[in-house]
């Protein structure tokens, strides 16, 4: 193998040959030292063409708001979404249902905010799916009337890596949260308890995990807005408290920092048309809810577990039974 002066083998290009060709189990580690060793040349000439990491800027609350659907959960009947301000990194809503993938169930969490706040922000940010169409028609709807340049180019779709603050707060969700909850559901597959695409299994998971999810979701939430981000060395994110960045951003050194909310008025009728477009129930089928709930009331049952132990124990009554019933 040729790894002399004008090879221009990289590091990982020498250790997929060591692998496959040669069946040689080498470290990455000692392979990158050998380079540096064999063509140090080489290597300087690539490092001075290494990638150079774009800055994300943003001038201040609700100037973009991201949103993105998450679905590590996905496989057990459980669509996470949410949105986050770009300025502030303040998490404006991050809920659990049944669907992250239908337009009238995240347009319903795009609008609540909305009427909550009595704006919607200059510009949202998307990735490209079906699932935000309507959202982005609401949003265009409610800016209709603005008068800044981005009133007719207020969403913006593009790529994951485009809509990277929202990204970004994933990996912190899984860290968090998330990941102990595939771990736990992981076991429930493994040990045959639960059968991914059984309609019965999975609706059975809504009822007994959906609400418990979703107040473990509102407390990492709570926790984030009120954390303080430490100072960055690079780009223009401002350290600080995302609640306090996010509603007072005139205590920042920014000439240019303040609110850019567009006002709505939520007794507007476009507002109340945009409103009848969604469909804010995303908790699961109410016929099973009810059947669910009668049987755990027949049993002994709490029908609303406070703890994962407590939703554990309940799927693990309330699966069988109901299967059975279906069966007879």
């Amino acid at each position: 193998m040729n790894t002399g002066p004008g090879c221009n083998v990289g590091a990982n290009e020498m250790l997929a040959i060591l692998r496959t060709k040669y069946d040689l189990k080498v470290t990455r580690e000692l392979v990158r030292d050998l380079v540096r060793i064999l063509d140090p040349g080489k290597v300087k000439q690539r490092h001075m063409h290494r990638l150079i990491r774009r800055e994300y800027r943003c001038k201040g609350p609700n100037y973009v708001w991201h949103i993105d659907g998450y679905d590590k959960l996905s496989p057990y009947g459980l669509a996470i979404h949410g949105c986050i301000d770009g300025f502030s990194r303040k998490v404006l809503w991050l809920k659990v249902g049944v669907s992250n993938h239908d337009p009238r169930k995240v347009a319903a969490y795009f609008i609540d905010t909305v009427g909550t706040l009595e704006g919607c922000p200059r510009i949202v940010r998307a990735d490209h799916g079906t699932e935000t169409g309507l959202l982005m028609t609401v949003q265009a709807m409610l800016r209709a009337n603005g008068d800044d340049a981005f009133a007719d180019n207020s969403y913006w779709y593009g790529p994951s890596t485009a809509n990277q603050r929202i990204e970004r707060w994933w990996g912190i969700l899984r860290m968090k949260s998330s990941d102990w909850w595939i771990d736990h559901f992981k076991e429930l597959v493994t040990d045959g308890h639960l059968q991914l695409g059984d309609p019965v299994n999975i609706m059975t998971v809504h009822f007994c995990y959906l609400d418990l999810l979703q107040n473990e979701l509102d407390e990492v939430v709570q926790r984030w807005n009120h954390h303080r981000i430490r100072r960055q060395n690079r780009g223009d994110c401002v350290s600080g408290i995302p609640d306090i960045l996010y509603s007072c951003p005139e205590l920042q050194d920014h000439p240019a920092c303040r609110d850019y909310i567009h006002s709505v008025d939520a007794d507007s009728t476009t507002f109340t048309l945009c409103k009848s477009q969604c469909d804010f129930y995303n908790k699961g089928d109410e016929d099973f809810a009810v059947l669910a709930r009668n049987i755990c009331n027949l049993n002994g049952w709490n029908p609303e577990p406070k703890t994962a132990l407590e939703a554990r124990q309940l799927y693990l009554h309330l699966a069988p039974c109901i299967e059975e019933l279906l069966d007879a």
